[in-house]
């Protein structure tokens, strides 16, 4: 907040249309998900900042049990930024610290906008990053024997 940044917690919830790209220009043009929004009195959501926590510490520490391993998988956060990363189009999503300043270069830049050829960069490394958490939490598994149950 102290560089003009608010944030939010939110819980996501299905609805029309998820599963289905919008084909408008701008998303808020999308009468249904205009509706949705005013009906509940949500703001539109266009920036995602997320890190998820450095599970590969987890998986590779000496030790660790499968069900340590489990407990420390993010599941909510590679949800919102996949589906941050799908919408580039109208979202900027950040999953990398390193490119804070350059997003807040752009949006200052832009009059609180981030250029598309950036979000389409930023969306480009979010599924590159739950690809490689994902691959993670797989590498750790096969190495594993399954746990008693």
């Amino acid at each position: 907040r102290a560089m003009g940044v608010n944030h939010a917690y939110i819980t996501l919830h299905v609805g029309a249309g998820t599963f289905q790209a919008l084909r408008e220009e701008q998303v808020a043009a999308n009468k249904l998900h205009s509706e949705q929004l005013q009906e509940h009195e949500w703001a539109w959501i266009d920036l995602l900042v997320a890190n998820h926590p450095p599970i590969s510490e987890i998986c590779y520490r000496p030790g660790v049990s499968t069900e340590e391993v489990m407990d420390q998988i993010d599941i909510g956060g590679t949800a919102m930024i996949r589906s941050a990363a799908k919408n580039f189009r109208y979202v900027t999503v950040v999953v990398n610290p390193e490119r804070y300043a350059a997003v807040m270069h752009e949006l200052r830049a832009h009059e609180g906008e981030v250029s598309y050829p950036m979000r389409h960069r930023l969306a480009q490394e979010a599924f590159q990053a739950i690809t490689e958490y994902n691959k993670c939490i797989a590498d750790y598994l096969q190495s594993t024997e399954p746990p008693r149950v």
